[in-house]
């Protein structure tokens, strides 16, 4: 068999957002039946916490709920559900995946940061099948670097650089950033001719870029740019406002107030990697999640 014969959902409940995507077709050029996000902020606060941020849990049970009606009105029998970085750190993550599987049907499987990055690996192969480079994932309380060399994923390595994260702290956050790059790299390895960008913060920073540059089309996916273009923006964003950056960035409008934060996470990882070319991908975490279910249905 080339493809799954029936459709496949994939409910991702991330730090930031919760989204459910139903997936059809063949392996290799998935058809989205259903595309929906919802911004939670699950993990808002919990540093100081240690738990989950109420409103936001409130907000994820009530978009979990309606996408398993979706799930059942559109007749979907395979459904893979993750929860990563704010599930997996918070002191009730284990109480909120129970009680995600009592009141909606969905089974959330807490994944590691490492599986994470490897998710993430294989939605970039997805969409450029013999790439090479660093794949670079970033959450909302994490970020995830991996390894791809010639359509195959290296080594992983995960990290607390998600913004959400990075508005908890009280100290030198460059100096946060610094010391979690080193760290990163020193995993995965310091250099890379091609960083491919995953991730709604990375979107955002393009779609800004895109916006100031006039640039005629919407989508991000496969959107290129040089370092020193992106540099150029995420300077350009460090003296601008949420509400200056608002006309730019319609429908990011939500991830804004993180965006200055990632952008200088970004900042470092330039500075540090020296990739000659910045790909953005549309593909990560949820399309390797549908690479593996449609693995498993095709074995």
């Amino acid at each position: 068999m080339n493809g799954a014969p029936d459709p496949v959902a994939i409910v991702d409940v991330g730090s930031n957002s919760v989204r459910l995507v139903v997936f059809a077709g063949a392996a290799d050029t998935p058809v989205y039946l259903y595309n929906k996000k919802v911004l939670c902020g699950l993990g808002a606060g919990s540093t100081d916490s240690g738990r989950l941020n109420p409103e936001g849990r409130i907000r994820a049970m009530d978009a979990l709920q309606t996408f398993a009606a979706v799930i059942a009105d559109m007749g979907v029998r395979v459904v893979a559900g993750v929860a990563t970085a704010a599930v997996r750190e918070a002191n009730d993550g284990v109480e909120f995946v129970n009680e995600v599987l009592n009141q909606t049907g969905i089974a959330l499987r807490v994944i590691s940061g490492i599986q994470e990055a490897e998710y993430s690996a294989k939605g970039v192969l997805l969409g450029w099948p013999d790439a090479s480079g660093l794949v670079c994932d970033i959450g909302g309380a994490s970020m995830e670097l991996a390894r791809i060399s010639v359509g195959g994923i290296g080594a992983c390595g995960t990290s607390a650089l998600g913004p959400l994260k990075l508005l908890d702290h009280k100290g030198d956050v460059d100096a946060v950033i610094a010391q979690e790059i080193n760290e990163l790299l020193t995993v995965v390895g310091r250099s890379a001719d091609r960083l491919f960008l995953v991730g709604g913060s990375w979107r955002a920073v393009a779609r800004l870029d895109m916006g100031r540059r006039g640039h005629p089309v919407e989508d991000q996916h496969g959107y290129t740019l040089t370092a020193s273009a992106l540099h150029e923006t995420i300077d350009w964003i460090a003296t601008q406002s949420v509400e200056d950056l608002c006309p730019l960035a319609e429908r990011s409008k939500g991830r804004l107030p993180l965006v200055p934060l990632a952008a200088r996470v970004m900042a470092g990882l330039l500075q540090t990697v020296g990739p000659k070319q910045i790909i953005v991908s549309g593909y990560g975490l949820r399309e390797g999640v549908w690479t593996e279910q449609t693995a498993r249905i095709n074995a």
